[in-house]
Formats: structure tokens, sequence, C-alpha cells
């Protein structure tokens, strides 16, 4: 369920978009051996810090900053960004100028993306220490860590820039990132690495040594986890000594324990997706002791349910909704104009432009003022349809608005839409 791809199981797509999807994920085993090389070395020429420069991103915080100001209730827990598309320039420069508002403004401190937080880590170790800032590492890292999202491009690029800058700035109450989104097994070597050798390293030499056996596979290592993360547990002056590091230890056993859990699910694609999201919204809640922003699709942020491939499915959006109530606050984007934007042929794998029909009743509304808010535009808000337009060609979500519950809060709409610049991954530039 990143934000690129949400989880699309077996029977939900054709095969050749099948075999798209899974040629995104295997980069994902090339991106965490050059996190584990080459992250360290990184932030090796760095530029001055200074202070946060008045850039197209500051001044469109700047003029959010005229409409939003006073409309995000005091108690507000989380506050979820939607995009219409993920390959649109200009829906995501107003999604990271929304999350620059409520970060500088509103001093929100946790950025949660649909993505996996350990393939994530990288990317917010480096935004949220003091090393000078560096454009070329936040790149680099933003081309590694976001592999195989929709937030791999120049917009989110120009955003984490200014975050980084931002923090040095205010390195009191930095901003993190972090993923909650379980898709793949966290590898056992990344265990042994990062989690076994630095708290244990007798049981890591152990188990690095019972692992090299080749007739060794990865379930039995998983199982080696759990059994040691366990023990350790018990171990009062050994856990006290590394406690955070062994609590993200336990949060990525459990990213696991979910993945596997819905390995038996296969079949059963609505129970999986409900399985994931029910997960994700558990985490948003264990994160939001600060509060949180949850940058993702339309479909994921709006307090409604969406239908995909005939099923029905309760959205993260929704489930904040329940658990949160008046404390969840959701920001919607969308575009009237007729707009030619990049997307996947799901026969080749290959960018198309594609013209996405616009909206006559957005148009007119555009034409009043660019954001529109509850309660004050309630009436507006009764006749509009909240749109999502996922990135493959033949795949549809048609978010299914109740007449009881505005699916937003806040509505930004832009004019016209096009197509954003991504960013080549490390494993395709040719050195």
């Amino acid at each position: 369920m990143r934000q690129f791809s949400t989880y699309i199981p077996p029977g939900h797509c054709n095969p050749n978009t099948a075999r798209l999807i899974h040629m995104m994920k295997v980069y994902i085993k090339k991106a965490v051996i050059i996190i584990l090389l080459f992250a360290p070395l990184l932030g090796a020429t760095a530029q001055h810090a200074g202070t946060v420069a008045n850039t197209p991103l500051t001044t469109a915080i700047r003029d959010i900053a005229t409409g939003f100001d006073n409309k995000i209730p005091a108690d507000t827990k989380v506050v979820g960004i939607g995009n219409v598309t993920p390959f649109a320039r200009e829906s995501t420069e107003l999604s990271m100028a929304i999350a620059g508002f409520l970060v500088s403004q509103k001093k929100f401190r946790h950025i949660v993306l649909l993505y996996e937080d350990w393939l994530l880590r990288p990317l917010n170790d480096y935004l949220t220490d003091k090393r000078p800032f560096d454009s070329t590492t936040v790149d680099s890292l933003v081309r590694i860590s976001l592999a195989n999202s929709s937030s791999r491009n120049t917009s989110f690029s120009s955003f984490a820039i200014w975050l980084k800058k931002y923090n040095l700035d205010h390195s009191e109450s930095m901003v993190d990132i972090s993923g909650i989104v379980a898709d793949d097994l966290i590898p056992p070597a990344y265990f042994l690495a990062t989690y076994i050798f630095p708290a244990d390293r007798t049981s890591g030499l152990m188990l690095s040594k019972k692992w090299g056996a080749n007739s060794y596979d990865d379930e039995s290592a998983f199982k080696d986890i759990t059994t040691w993360y366990q023990q350790v547990s018990k171990n009062t002056a050994l856990f006290n000594k590394h406690k955070a590091l062994l609590v993200r230890c336990a949060e990525d056993i459990e990213h696991n324990d979910i993945i596997r859990k819905g390995s038996s699910l296969i079949m059963k694609p609505k129970v999986l997706i409900d399985l994931k999201t029910r997960a994700m919204a558990g985490l948003v809640q264990k994160k939001s002791d600060r509060q949180t922003i949850i940058y993702a699709n339309n479909e994921d942020i709006a307090r409604a349910a969406f239908v995909f491939n005939g099923d029905t499915l309760t959205s993260l959006g929704l489930l904040l909704h329940e658990q949160l109530k008046d404390r969840y606050y959701s920001c919607l984007t969308d575009f009237g104009a007729p707009s030619d934007l990049n997307q996947i042929d799901a026969q080749t794998g290959q960018l198309t432009v594609t013209t996405i029909p616009g909206s006559e009743y957005l148009q007119v509304l555009s034409r009043k003022k660019p954001a529109f808010f509850m309660p004050e535009d309630k009436q507006d808000f009764k006749q509009y349809r909240p749109r999502t337009i996922f990135p493959v060609i033949g795949i549809e979500r048609e978010i299914v608005t109740n007449s009881d519950l505005p699916a937003a809060d806040a509505l930004f709409i832009i004019k016209h839409l096009s197509s954003t610049g991504f960013l080549k991954r490390i494993t395709d530039i040719a050195f």
C-alpha cells in the first residue's frame, strides 16, 4: 500500500500489470545493498547550512497560510494530505506546500508516507541529524530510500531539501519522516546488521554462522529472530541499554508478522487489504504522540470507502476518523480542466501520455476561490465527488462518499495538471 502502488492482490490485475509491479519491487533488494554500503558516505562533502531560503516552496507555504491559517482545530492529532494523482507536478507541489505550512506554522513534527519504514530510515536519519546541508546527499537519499515510490520526484526532493534546512534551523524540535506500509519482508541480514550484532554480538556471530548454511531458509531465520528478541527482552539490563534499538526491532518483527499472516490470505484480497489498512491505522496511532501529517493519495486520505475491482474497501482515512473522530483532519486535492499526464502502460511498463478528464463542477468552484473548507462551504462539499487517478492505465478506484459524513475538511482545487519530473534510480544511473 505504498503510495506508488497500493497493494494489488492476485486476480485483481492482469498478468502484465502483475509482472510490472513485480519488476518495480525487485529494485528494493538492490536499494537495500546500496543503503547499507554507501549511506554513511553520502554526506562527505557538505555545503553550509544557512536558513531556509526564499524558494518557490516557501512562497507557496505563505500562500497556503493566507487562507488556511485558522482552519485546523487546535486539538487535531493527524492531518491527512491527499494527492489526486501522484504523477502530477502541481498537485504534488501543492501537497508539499500544505505539509510545509503544517510544519512551519502549526508545528507538526512527524510526517508519515505510505511506504516501508525501514527503507525510509537512511533519508530520515540524514534529515534529522546535525550534519550540514548538502543537496547532493538529499537527492541521492531520495533516489535510494524512495526507489519504488511515486515520491521519487523533483517536487518531493525539493521538499526534503527544505525540510533538512528547516531542521537545522530548529534543531531543538526536528521533524522526522517514517513509513507505515508492510509490503515486503525485511530480510534476516537487516536484523542481523541493525539489531542483533549491535545489541548482542555473541548471538550475532552464532546466527550468522547458522544462517550461512545453504539449507537454511528465511522463514527459519525469522523464527530465530523472534526467539532472540524474546530472550533479550527478558534481560532487563541489556534491554534498557539498547532500548530504542530493540523497540524498533520489535516494530520490524511486527512488520514481517503482518506480511507472513497476509500470505495465508492471498486468495482473499479484500480481507488482506483490510488487514494491512488496519495495521497502518494502528501504526499511525502509535506515531501520533506528536502532531502527525500523512501524505498519500486521495482514496487513502478521504473519510470514505473506495471501490476497487468490485470490492468496497475501508480507507485509512475512514479508519482514522473512526478512531480519532474530530482529531483527524482530511485535506484533498483535485483539478478542473482536462490534463495530459504520464501514466504507466501495463502492457509495456512504459510511461504513456494520457488525457485525464476534468470536472466542470470543479472548474466552476475554482472561479470562486482555490480552497474550500468545512463547515463554511458545506453546500459546495455536498455536490463534490472526490476523485483519485491511479498511475497505471486500466486500474481505477472510485471513492464512495457518505451523505452523512463529508469526505474531507478541506479541498484544494488546481486548474490544470502536468506531469511530474521523476528522479532516476541510483541503479539506473551509469557511472
